[in-house]
């Protein structure tokens, strides 16, 4: 009878202690967060609105960007028109692919002549600054046209879709793309600051950091294209 007894206590603490594990393994993107970043000229910068199946992007002056992961689509917002377009994300993965295949022999001579060609590259520093209340570590990054550093916490994640399916899109895009290097290290960058590489010009350091990190509910409409808004053609 006492074996009995304590087998079923040993049998009540393994299970207790799969329930701890298992709770502890629950995604760190199961709540809603919002973080604000803020210009190294003092000035809003980029704000993302993170839920389980969908991440805004809103910078100001440039169009909002809705990574819908549950439906394998991209939303882009023109403000200036009014307008959006939806693309699904393997067609965009589609495009990249061709058009990095469709380089002629000449502009392929030219890129590997200015280093152009060259990968994406992220290297760890080591322990960062603390930045919103969270954690970070310090990386290199060096991309064809631009090098600096970001600050990336695992504290924070994104959804495992955003980093399969979508980082390494976004991370082509403008001067200071990661060529989805980031999406490597399964975090979330909390500050960068970019510079053009090796002399080539750039408007000044392309730098923000998060002032905050808010937790809680975001209305599902901030995933949608407002309703007064009209779908353009592709």
């Amino acid at each position: 009878m006492k074996r009995k007894t304590k087998s079923l206590v040993c049998a009540i603490r393994i299970a207790g202690l799969a329930l701890v594990l298992s709770a502890s393994a629950t995604p760190l993107f199961a709540q809603d967060f919002t973080i604000h970043m803020k210009g190294d000229n003092g000035i809003d910068g980029t704000t993302y609105y993170v839920s389980p199946n969908a991440i805004r992007r809103t910078t100001p002056g440039l169009t909002d960007v809705i990574d819908r992961m549950d439906r394998s689509t991209i939303i882009y917002l023109n403000h200036r028109n009014k307008t959006y377009t939806e693309t699904p994300a393997a067609d965009a993965r589609a495009m990249i692919a061709d058009s990095m295949n469709k380089i002629d022999p000449q502009k392929k001579a030219l890129l590997q002549q200015y280093g152009l060609d060259k990968p994406a590259q992220l290297t760890k520093i080591g322990p960062g600054e603390n930045i919103a209340g969270y954690p970070t570590e310090k990386y290199s990054l060096k991309t064809a046209m631009a090098e600096g550093e970001v600050w990336i916490t695992q504290s924070l994640q994104f959804p495992a879709a955003y980093y399969r399916d979508f980082d390494l899109l976004s991370g082509f895009t403008g001067p200071t793309g990661d060529g989805g290097k980031v999406a490597e290290v399964h975090g979330v960058v909390l500050k960068r600051i970019m510079t053009g590489a090796m002399g080539r010009s750039m408007s000044g350091n392309h730098g923000e950091t998060a002032v905050s990190v808010e937790k809680g509910a975001i209305p599902a409409s901030t995933f949608e294209p407002p309703t007064d808004y009209t779908k353009a053609s592709r």
